[in-house]
């Protein structure tokens, strides 16, 4: 079951970091396009990226990672925790200043200040991403 868990937890992490890179990317290259025309649709199919790619890949992180928990009987840790709260965290910048932002980017595509905003979030999320990846990978504890 180990290799099944670590499969999981893998390929969500994968899903998850890539796709917030891509949305960053992609988010970052519509906002510079000095054509407003394409912004409401494009932003439309990154909410879509966001919702369903970010949240799976979320969501089978801690699937696997609860379940390489049982496997190898780990208690709670720092950086288990920290794990964690990134999901919590993710879920809560994506779902509230990520979102309010493209509202207002929908709402008024020739809002450069708000467009830059976007972007800034949307690499906030793979900063805090790249934390998380980083505290699995060096485990620090206390």
């Amino acid at each position: 079951m180990y290799q099944v868990f670590l499969f999981v937890h893998l390929a969500g992490v994968i899903a998850w970091v890539g796709g917030a890179l891509s949305v960053a990317m992609l988010t970052t290259r519509l906002a510079s396009r000095p054509d407003t025309s394409t912004l409401p649709a494009g932003l439309r199919d990154i909410r879509f990226i966001g919702a369903t790619i970010l949240g799976t890949g979320a969501l089978l992180t801690m699937i696997g990672g609860f379940g390489l928990m049982a496997v190898l009987r780990l208690s709670p840790t720092l950086w288990i925790g920290y794990g964690l709260l990134g999901i919590v965290l993710s879920f809560g910048l994506g779902g509230t200043m990520v979102r309010r932002t493209s509202d207002r980017v929908l709402a008024a595509p020739d809002d450069r200040a708000a467009k830059q905003r976007l972007v800034a979030w949307n690499f906030a999320m793979v900063a805090l991403l790249l934390s998380v990846v980083a505290a699995m990978v060096f485990k620090p504890t206390l």
